[in-house]
């Protein structure tokens, strides 16, 4: 399966299965990513843009706030830790509780590394989150699963 295939990319495999398309402004599914170091998702943003999943990045909390709009997006992932205000390991926490100030039903899931998983995920999850993960494959299990189906 594409899963398959992604997560032998992400193990050390070869990615030459992993293509950027660009998405097209009008695709009916739309992402905001926000991460302060985009680059470190860049294979599993290409797996989805190859799927007409669009996605915008915004690179702060503050930022990834200021593009939100209620019914824009059908999903957010946020990172955890941020290097905002000298380093912020309860970042994606506090974008979570923002975006669901202005849009109490925002979908948003933490893709972060391990220890901020086991430190911050049941906190994000108590402030309304669906999910946190570490694991690439169970990133796209979950996209798969808060996206609507068209």
């Amino acid at each position: 399966t594409d899963l398959k295939a992604l997560g032998g990319a992400l193990a050390g495999g070869s990615a030459s299965n992993a293509t950027v398309v660009a998405s097209e402004p009008a695709a009916p599914k739309r992402i905001l990513w926000v991460d302060d170091n985009p680059k470190n998702n860049a294979l599993e943003m290409a797996w989805l843009r190859d799927r007409g999943i669009q996605i915008d990045e915004a690179l702060s909390t503050q930022d990834g706030i200021f593009v939100f709009e209620p019914g824009k997006y059908a999903l957010v992932i946020t990172d955890m830790y941020r290097p905002e205000r000298v380093g912020n390991p309860q970042a994606g926490v506090e974008l979570l509780e923002a975006l669901r100030l202005t849009d109490p039903n925002v979908k948003v899931i933490a893709y972060c590394a391990t220890v901020s998983a086991r430190r911050y995920g049941k906190q994000f999850i108590a402030a309304g989150g669906k999910a946190v993960t570490s694991d690439p494959l169970d990133l796209l299990e979950k996209v798969n699963q808060y996206l609507p189906q068209n």
